[in-house]
């Protein structure tokens, strides 16, 4: 295998990777969010929204003609061709064609927001997912290498049963110590799958995805640089609501008084011509567009309630990201400082008196068992430390 599989091996303490794997980096999975279908697509979808705004013309209706062909007979002569050309043009007189710019204008600010909202969404996922399977993938190689010790420990003890210096209880003891290292170590490979899969559907990849490579390091931020943050869902709702109301000022402009001009040539046997033109005035007198403007109303009103709502929870937002990267930073501090220490400390010296026959193989594996869960817990610590000040970061790139 190359060196890559060779350090995915390594870090995965030789649990099984399917060949398959996609082995990504931190930063390589941030960098493919703009890529992933549906965001390429939704970007794509936005910049042609903007660039059709240019498209829309100062007329809004087309012209029709109208073509009208007739025969003439009489008693004394053969049938004679006739005929009518008429045509039509309407203008509207309500300033439809601005309305429709300004809608359209909108629109394509409210796509390219769309964009934003997703982007900044999926990139935040991406990130959890992709530290949720390094905490796993590194929580499982912790698992698999205690399980490789107690599995020894069970030889050793086997050996002691049969010169009768161990009891049967202690073989037991033993055997079901690694059996519970094993069943760790099955549960973390099956959640490092399930993060892998999660980062691959996020970002579209084809097959498993692998975490690769070290944590991502980023600096330090201070809270107060996070203020007027996590307001992007309330500026995505407060654009759709300019645009609902936009749309109410189409939909009357759509129904105003609207001029129609007609021009008309004709011709009648035998040999006459005529021609004309004609003013026609269309009045809003019974039909106003009152549905549909009822519809865009009541539309803008409930965006109106969604984007002070979605202002109020950018505040919660923006507390609940200064409060992980304070929790994240004391949490990891205790676990890395003063449990995982401690606890290894401890499982080390337990393992030296039962080497001495001072301990009991039950207090031995009590303490190990409890290193392992500081070993575990210092990984997820990391991880969750490290997720915090991504989110953080995302934030700010959004102000």
């Amino acid at each position: 295998m190359c060196a890559m599989w060779s350090l995915i091996a390594s870090l995965l303490a030789a649990a099984p990777v399917s060949p398959s794997a996609i082995s990504i980096r931190f930063d390589e999975a941030l960098g493919r969010v703009d890529a992933a279908g549906d965001l390429a697509g939704l970007a794509e979808a936005a910049q042609t929204r903007r660039a059709g705004v240019s498209r829309l013309g100062s007329l809004t209706s087309n012209p029709q003609l109208s073509v009208l062909p007739t025969l003439r007979s009489t008693d004394l002569a053969t049938p004679a061709p006739e005929g009518i050309l008429t045509l039509t043009q309407s203008f509207n007189l309500g300033g439809l064609a601005s309305a429709r710019k300004a809608v359209a204008r909108e629109e394509g600010a409210a796509a390219a927001m769309q964009v934003r909202a997703l982007r900044h969404e999926r990139r935040i996922a991406v990130a959890f997912a992709w530290l949720d399977a390094w905490a796993a993938q590194n929580a499982a190689a912790i698992a698999h290498e205690e399980e490789g010790q107690a599995h020894e420990l069970v030889v050793r003890i086997d050996r002691g049963l049969k010169t009768g210096a161990i009891t049967r209880v202690e073989l037991a003891t033993a055997r079901a110590f690694a059996a519970e290292a094993a069943a760790l170590h099955l549960e973390w490979e099956g959640r490092r799958v399930e993060a892998g899969a999660q980062l691959s559907n996020l970002l579209g990849l084809e097959a498993i995805a692998v975490a690769l490579g070290p944590l991502p390091s980023y600096p330090d931020i201070e809270p107060a640089s996070l203020d007027g943050t996590g307001t992007l869902p309330a500026k995505l709702l407060q654009v759709e609501l300019t645009t609902e109301q936009r749309r109410t000022e189409e939909t009357k402009a759509q129904w105003a008084s609207a001029l129609q001009a007609s021009v008309q040539a004709g011709h009648e046997a035998p040999n006459q011509w005529l021609g004309s033109i004609g003013l026609g005035l269309t009045l809003p007198v019974f039909e106003q567009g009152h549905r549909e403007q009822v519809i865009h109303e009541a539309n803008a009103q409930r965006l109106s309630g969604e984007a002070l709502l979605a202002q109020r929870r950018a505040n919660i937002t923006r507390d609940v990201a200064l409060h992980e990267l304070e929790h994240s930073a004391e949490t990891l501090t205790v676990v890395k400082t003063q449990q995982l220490p401690a606890a290894e400390e401890a499982a080390e010296l337990e393992a030296q008196r039962f080497a001495m026959g001072e301990a009991t193989l039950l207090e031995l594996t009590l303490l190990r068992r409890q290193a392992l869960a500081a070993r575990i817990a210092a990984t997820l610590a990391e991880a969750r430390f490290v997720g915090a000040r991504a989110n953080a970061h995302e934030l700010l790139e959004t102000r």
